[in-house]
Order: C-alpha cells, then structure tokens, then sequence
C-alpha cells in the first residue's frame, strides 16, 4: 500500500508534528512498507486456540531445593531479622 506525500503530511499535522516535504517523500516509503507487511500478516492463516496448560511440557517442572547455607543467604540481604529476610511492606492497611 502506497501512501501518498499529502497523506503522510495530513498524518503528520493530526500528530503535530512538523515535517518537511522531504521528510513526508521518505516516510512515505517507509509507511508504505510497513503497510504492505502489515497486509501480509493480516493474510496469514493463524490459529487463535488457546494452549492447554497441560501441553507445556517442554517447561521444567517445579522442583523443591535446599539452600546449602541459608545464613549466606540472609547475609546478603540488605536487612534481615533472626533467620528471616526483610523486605519492604507492600499492601498496608491504611485507615
């Protein structure tokens, strides 16, 4: 789809923005060519079905792990308290 210079100067002038008569010429090509694939993919045949859950199994399932030295773990934290990491609040009850 080919647009044409006063076109993209119309479009240009919607979105405020000042542009040259050169400036439309080459954005005219190139909104001529994002257009055109535009077009191509709108004549693509695509399955819009939703996946089941249950066919993803090319992901890893969960597995449960032990931290070797949990105390290194809260040491890196930037604030914890006895063996727990502390971390800022998120939802408070504000009243």
């Amino acid at each position: 789809m080919n647009l044409s210079v006063e076109q993209v100067k119309h479009l240009a002038n919607l979105a405020r923005l000042a542009i040259t008569s050169d400036e439309a010429k080459i954005y005219a090509s190139q909104l001529g060519d994002i257009l055109a694939y535009v077009d191509k993919l709108q004549k693509l045949a695509v399955n819009l079905e939703l996946v089941d859950s249950n066919q993803l199994s090319f992901l890893r399932t969960d597995v449960v792990k032990q931290w070797a030295d949990t105390r290194e773990l809260i040491n890196c934290s930037p604030a914890s308290n006895d063996n727990y990491i502390e971390v800022p609040e998120v939802l408070a009850d504000k009243e």
